[in-house]
C-alpha cells in the first residue's frame, strides 16, 4: 500500500469496501488490515479521513497460512499466551484454512488458564461496534449508509451473516484497553499524512464520482478490489 499513489489507495479501499457493503446487507467496515502490514501515516490517514477506517497492525503472527497442521498453530499460540501480558496480544490469523480454526479451538482453553481475557477486536480498540453503521455494540442491525465516512441515516434492520473471524485479539486481564501502536513517523513527503484540505478534497471527489456511477473512469483502475484485506 505504501508504494501506491493517493488515487490508487482510494481505489483499492473504495472498491473493496463497496463489495463488502453490497454483499453483507449494507455493512460498512470499521477496521482494516493492510496486506503484509504495509502501511504508514499517509495510508492510514487516507483510510481514516475518507472511509472512516481504523488501521490495525498485529503484534504476533501464527504463520497459519504456511503451517502444515493445527498443531503448529497451537504451538505458536502456546508461546504467545505464556508471554508477558503487557501490552497485550493482537494475533494475526486467516480464515482460508480449516487448520487455523482447529488450531484456535485447541488453544482457546489456554487463554483463560493463563489469565488472559478474550475480546473481539471491536471491543479491544473500539466501542464494541464491529461496523461503522452498526446500531449498537450489542446488535448486528445496521443503519443505511454509504461507504464514505460520516454518511449514515435510517435503519435497514438487516442481520449479519455468520462468518469466521479473520483475526483474534486477547487483552490482558488487568487492563481494559490495548496499547496504541503508531506507524512509521518518517517525515518524508511520501509518508506524511495528507492535510485536512487534501483529505476533504479527495473525499468530495470520490463522493461526487461514486454517486454519479463513474468511479472506474476517475480511477482508471483494473480489478483491484481484493488486494486489500479487511477485518470483518
Amino acid at each position: 500500500m505504501t508504494t501506491l499513489s493517493n488515487l490508487d489507495i482510494l481505489g483499492q479501499l473504495g472498491w473493496t469496501m463497496q463489495l463488502i457493503h453490497n454483499s453483507t446487507g449494507g455493512r460498512v467496515p470499521k477496521f482494516w488490515r493492510p496486506p503484509y502490514g504495509d502501511s504508514d501515516r499517509r495510508v492510514s490517514a487516507i483510510a481514516k479521513e475518507v472511509f472512516g477506517l481504523t488501521t490495525v497492525i498485529w503484534n504476533q503472527d501464527t504463520i497459519d497460512w504456511n503451517a502444515p497442521d493445527a498443531a503448529h498453530i497451537q504451538a505458536s499460540m502456546t508461546g504467545f499466551l505464556a508471554s508477558p501480558k503487557s501490552p497485550g496480544l493482537m494475533i494475526l490469523e486467516h480464515e482460508s484454512k480449516d487448520i487455523t480454526v482447529a488450531g484456535f479451538i485447541q488453544s482457546y482453553p489456554m487463554i483463560a488458564s493463563n489469565g488472559w481475557n478474550f475480546a473481539s477486536l471491536a471491543r479491544v480498540i473500539g466501542d464494541g461496534r464491529a461496523y461503522q453503521n452498526a446500531q449498537s455494540s450489542s446488535s448486528n442491525d445496521v443503519q443505511d449508509s454509504d461507504i464514505l465516512a460520516g454518511n449514515g441515516s435510517g435503519s435497514s434492520g438487516s442481520s449479519a451473516p455468520t462468518t469466521r473471524a479473520s483475526s483474534t485479539s486477547a487483552a490482558p486481564s488487568t487492563t481494559s484497553s490495548a496499547t496504541t501502536t503508531t506507524a512509521s513517523t518518517s517525515q518524508t513527503a511520501q509518508n506524511q499524512a495528507p492535510s485536512a484540505t487534501t483529505s476533504q478534497s479527495a473525499a468530495l471527489a470520490f463522493r461526487h464520482d461514486f454517486s454519479s456511477g463513474t468511479l472506474s473512469a476517475l480511477f482508471s483502475l483494473a480489478v483491484v478490489a481484493f488486494s486489500s484485506a479487511f477485518l470483518l
